[in-house]
């Protein structure tokens, strides 16, 4: 049996992706159209983004400083 292995995106590519989801395109055609992104590794980034945005954003963070 062979291993799989994972690819490695660069961030400014995620980024990308995460925009153009943003944007309205659903995370299945953007992955279609940059293979071999999956949806669900687009839909992960998205939430990651997410997260990080709200960490520097979110209620109190202008306390912290």
């Amino acid at each position: 049996m062979v291993p799989r292995t994972r690819l490695s995106y660069e961030p400014e590519f995620r980024r990308q992706m995460v925009e153009l989801t943003r944007a309205g395109r659903g995370a299945e055609q953007v992955a279609r159209e940059f293979e071999p992104t999956t949806a669900q590794a687009i839909r992960n980034w998205v939430c990651q983004a997410h997260l990080v945005e709200r960490r520097f954003t979110g209620p109190g963070h202008d306390r912290l400083w």
